[in-house]
Parts: C-alpha cells; structure tokens; sequence
C-alpha cells in the first residue's frame, strides 16, 4: 500500500504523506525507509521524468543567467552559493536614500485581544464561526488552534481600522469590510460578529465556499453578512459594494447609493499569490485602507511569465481578450514598484520569489532553533517582496495626484506598516500589511486602534485585565523568544 501527497515540496507534504503511510502500514516508518519505498521517481514513465529533468535544469540555467549581469555590479561581494543570494545583496547595496531595507513592526494591537488567556475571545464566538467549533468543521485540533491564532491577528487590526458602532441614529452610514478570497468566510464572519454595525462583503470565485459561508452566517444569525461571487483579479471596489446596492444593506432599504457607505476596509487573508496584489489594487484604486497577509509569493514567479515564453504567451493571450471584453485585470508586471524595479529584472524578481517561498511549520526545526545564514537570507528575501507591495501603494497615489475618488475624498499618500503575527507560529506565512490614506500618521492610527480593541474586549470580558506594564513586559518576551525572525523588530 502507498499514500502520497503532491505540492510546492513544503514539510507539511511530506509529514502528511509520511502519516498516511504509517497508517496504512500499521507500523512505525522511518525517514530512510519511506524515502526508498515510497521514491516518486518509481511511478514515472522513463519518457516523462527524463522530460521534467531536462525542464528543470533548463530553468536552473536560466535562473543562472538571470543572475550573472547583477553579480559584476556588486563590488566586493562575498561569493554566493545561490543566484538569489547575489541579488539579495544587489538589494541590500542600493543607496539608502532611495531604497530603505525592510522595517518590521510587533503586531500593535492583538496583544491586547490576547491578554485574557487564549479563550477569551473564543468563548464569546459562536460556535459556527470557531475553526473547529462545529460538527461540520473538521480542522484538525492543532490546527484549529494555529487558525484560531490567524483569525485574532486579523481581527485585530481589522477593528482598529473601524469603527465600532454606527453613529448618528439608523441612518448613518455604515462601514464596510471586504473579505477577498474569502472561502468559507473565517475571517470576515469573525468580523461581521465582532462589528455589527459593519457590513461585511465575502469575495470568492469559488460558489461551493461562499454557499458554505453563507449557512455558517445564518447559523451564527448573521444579518450583516453579503456573498459576492467574483474573481479578485478581475474586479472593482466599485462593482462589489454595486453588489451590496442591488441587495440592499438589511437596515436602510434597498438600493442605497454607494456614497452611503462609511469608512471601507479591505481584507485578504492568504490570498495565494497575485491574488493578494489585486487585493490590493482593488482597495488602493478606491483609496481605501487594506489589510493583506500574503501567501504562496513563489506563484508571483508563474506571474511575470518569466522561465516560460509559452506560459507569457498564454499570459498575453489572456489579458488581450480580457481588454478586448472591458474586463480588467490585475497587474502582473514584477516588480511592482518602481523603486524595485530599478534594482531587479523581471526575471531577478522570479529568482528572489521562488527563494522566498519556504515553509515554517510547528513540526519543522527552523521554529524551534535559530535561522541558518542561508535560510535567514531566504526569509530577507520575503521581506523585500512585501515591501515592494507597500512601495507600490504609495507610489501608486503619488503619482496620480489629486483626483476624485471612487469611494470618498481621501487624496492623501498612503501610509503602510508591516509586521508580524503573534505568536509568530500562527502561520508559516505571517507578514502582515497594513495601509491607510486618510491623513493619518502611525501613531495616530495604533493609538486610535488599540482603544477600539479594548473597547471590544472591556464589553466581551472584562475579567481580562491585567496589571499596568503587562504589555512592555510580554512584549519584551516574545522579543527576545524570537530575536532570531528577522535583524530587526522594531516597537511601535
């Protein structure tokens, strides 16, 4: 008997074909025996594998020459082993003035959601909206528990940029959040409780997950709570809340105008790849605040066509009918900013994705010791192409100026801040970014933030406050916990 399981050659594949095996097979298996036993190279015809290694060194040549014009320009360079460490450090050595290193931040409000002991969120939220709360959800118990983690990150900064209740009587606008790629609705449900004078608007192209959304919504006697069926890439801020329109809001009556709508927020949790960039463009083309957590950056590579000149065929082939239908679509031109893009090719760009694309899982030893120097620099590498997505929101309202927007009046620059989920083992991929367009400076925003958060957890359970200096105190633990992450966490 044989299990097996297909992917991006992550641990979590491998622990999971490893399990199956040893369930079929009913005894303990070692490492060594099932790498022999379960050889993938055994199930492929001799035609079909000598085809994949010939693409495969095709592509390590290519990534090779990718590389070689960038290693020339870094003067006195240690040698690399790998091309994406030459161009890591092209990154690090373009001037400061024009190109800043990546600056991470604490998460600046869930531990103050946190503070109460794990269950003190979770034992106000309805049992259909708990990864594994309900007899239908079948989430594994620590998984749940990772997910559980996800969803506080996320809701956090969620309340913190919204408000809490309407104001003003019945009448008054009431805020928005849009979830892209929301599935079955983990985080936005979660926010549709926490804020019910928030409407929350599930975007997914898949029709099964938002039917599924939509039955834990009314399981949980959700109101506020829209479906829209729509692929991210392809859509506007606009066209969604339209959607909204021809619904109507549940409190105000049916076709209410879009200028009715309060503050919007957008959010994307683990949105795979370009999926997260229109995300993104979605929310800044209507100057609204977003609120990302990016997954899967080595697709972004599959973007730019580079590698591939059949794939950029159909790539083209896809966006000249789209345009030619008066569909958009999202940009896939990598870099995305241009201050990056002075530093990296697009075929650079593919190097770096596809370095940054490594998993950090509970059961792997790079969450339980310190970063090798190559691992650490594959980490860098993720950092860099977060930051090229938070350049491009600002550069992207920078140099359109003053214009009306879609959504409001807001024509300030966009501020961003980047940080970490807490525990920083919530996710293998936890990179959080936060922007806004309203004027607002960073402290501003965490200060307004952190007393909404506490707003919420003073009404939920007020048991859970703790001494002053209790968050100085915590955070310099989990500072020092993991002082290994990244060169530098800063406080906010």
């Amino acid at each position: 008997m044989c299990g097996g399981f297909s992917g991006h050659g992550m641990p979590q594949c491998w622990g999971l074909a490893k399990a199956l095996a040893q369930h079929l097979a009913g005894v303990p298996v070692e490492d060594a025996a099932t790498l022999v036993k379960f050889n993938v190279a055994r199930f492929f015809r001799p035609a079909t594998l000598a085809a994949y290694l010939e693409r495969k060194q095709s592509a390590r040549a290519r990534n090779g020459q990718a590389v070689a014009s960038g290693a020339a320009s870094v003067a006195n360079a240690p040698a690399a082993r790998c091309p994406f460490e030459v161009l890591l450090q092209r990154l690090d050595s373009a001037p400061k003035t024009r190109l800043a290193p990546p600056r991470y931040a604490a998460h600046p409000f869930v531990r103050r959601m946190q503070r109460g002991g794990p269950d003190a969120l979770w034992a106000h939220v309805p049992a259909e909206l708990r990864p594994g709360g309900s007899r239908s959800d079948s989430v594994p118990a620590v998984r749940a528990l990772r997910k559980r983690a996800q969803l506080e990150n996320v809701l956090a900064a969620a309340i913190a940029l919204l408000p809490s209740a309407a104001s003003g009587g019945a009448t008054a606008a009431r805020s928005v959040c849009v979830d892209f790629c929301s599935g079955t609705g983990h985080a936005g449900l979660l926010v549709a409780w926490a804020l019910p004078h928030t409407n929350v608007v599930l975007v997914d192209c898949n029709t099964h997950a938002l039917a599924i959304a939509a039955r834990r919504a009314k399981a949980a006697g959700l109101t506020n709570v829209f479906c829209v069926n729509a692929d991210v890439k392809r859509t506007t801020m606009a066209d969604i809340l339209a959607e909204i329109d021809d619904t109507g809001d549940g409190s105000s009556g049916e076709g209410e105008a879009r200028g009715s709508f309060g503050q919007c927020l957008g959010i994307a949790l683990h949105a795979c790849g370009a999926a997260t960039d229109g995300a993104q463009r979605c929310c800044v083309d209507a100057r609204v605040p977003f609120l990302l957590v990016p997954c899967c950056v080595g697709r972004l590579s599959h973007a730019t066509g580079a590698g591939s000149t059949a794939k950029a065929s159909r790539a083209n082939t896809k966006a000249k009918a789209a345009a030619d239908a008066g569909i958009i679509a999202v940009e896939s031109d990598y870099p995305k900013s241009r201050a990056i893009r002075a530093v990296l090719s697009s075929d650079d760009y593919d190097v770096v994705a596809r370095a940054a694309d490594f998993a950090l899982t509970p059961n792997n030893r790079l969450l339980r010791d310190a970063y090798t120097p190559r691992e650490l620099n594959r980490r860098r590498c993720k950092a860099w192409l977060e930051l090229d997505r938070q350049l491009w929101a600002v550069e992207a309202v920078e140099s359109e100026g003053a214009q009306t927007t879609p959504l409001g009046e807001q024509q300030e620059p966009y501020q961003t801040l980047t940080f970490l989920m807490e525990p920083h083992d919530a996710s293998p991929k936890n990179d959080m970014l936060l922007g806004w367009c309203d004027g607002k400076t960073v402290a501003a925003v965490v200060a307004e933030g952190r007393v909404r958060v506490d707003a919420l957890m003073q009404g939920l359970c007020p048991e859970a406050a703790l001494e002053e200096g209790w968050e100085k105190e915590e955070e310099e633990k989990e500072k020092e916990a993991h002082a290994w992450m990244l060169p530098a966490i800063e406080r906010v």
